[in-house]
């Protein structure tokens, strides 16, 4: 798989006339982000040193900064993904490459990953940010255990790093969805517009069933931590 794409004509083509920052870099930037953030949740979570703002306040900004893109990004790489491959079908790049060996899987595995390329930026964010939610959960299983002592099975078989790689691959396969219907969507259409709102449409249909499934699983831990805390709050006041 990932020879056939580095290999990729139409992937090679898109990904040259990129711009700055490079995939290392990138990557680079995701891990700095997903350590930063780590620390301050860190931080927050633990209660350390205060710091100019209040920790539920951070905590809170941390959380909704990654929700969002989390949201947005899918979104975005949709009507990417279609701009792309439309502007491709006008000069008549895709029909010369038609007419070559390459699959049609092929041909669209590379429209696809050139859309993923192009938002490498935001993705990265998006994934960057995620140690905020993983470190929520992971101190709610620590609450549950020590304060309430009650089991929460499914963490129990996923470690911190391998639910980390679960969220982050479920991220990913988001906005692979995501730009695979952008690129769709365009050749069946044939125009920008029609395709990108067409695919936009299907993943705002989409995602919400995606947080549904999520929410299911960390909300209820994330809504007792909390509840948790205005009791801790409550009893230390009084």
């Amino acid at each position: 798989m990932v020879r056939t794409l580095t290999r990729n004509p139409i992937l090679l083509r898109l990904v040259r006339r990129g711009r700055p920052p490079s995939l290392k870099l990138t990557i680079a930037l995701m891990l700095l982000i997903a350590w930063a953030t780590a620390l301050l949740m860190g931080v927050m979570l633990f209660r350390a040193p205060r710091l100019s703002l209040s920790p539920a306040r951070i905590e809170e900004l941390l959380l909704s900064a990654n929700l969002i893109a989390v949201i947005i990004t899918p979104l975005i790489v949709a009507g990417l993904a279609a701009a792309v491959t439309v502007t491709d079908l006008r000069v008549g790049a895709y029909e010369l490459l038609r007419l070559t060996e390459l699959s049609g899987t092929a041909l669209v595995q590379g429209y696809t990953f050139a859309a993923l390329y192009r938002m490498r930026v935001m993705v990265a964010l998006a994934m960057g940010l995620l140690p905020a939610w993983i470190m929520r959960v992971l101190y709610a299983r620590i609450i549950y255990r020590v304060v309430d002592a009650r089991a929460v099975p499914w963490l129990d078989y996923l470690g911190p790093l391998l639910l980390m790689l679960v969220v982050a691959g479920g991220v990913l396969v988001i906005n692979l969805l995501a730009a695979g219907l952008g690129v769709w969507f365009a050749l069946i259409w044939r125009s920008a517009l029609i395709a990108a709102l067409l695919a936009v449409l299907a993943m705002v249909i989409l995602l919400p069933l995606v947080l549904i499934v999520a929410w299911s699983v960390v909300g209820p831990l994330s809504i007792w931590v909390k509840i948790q805390r205005r009791a801790e709050l409550l009893a230390d006041f009084v």
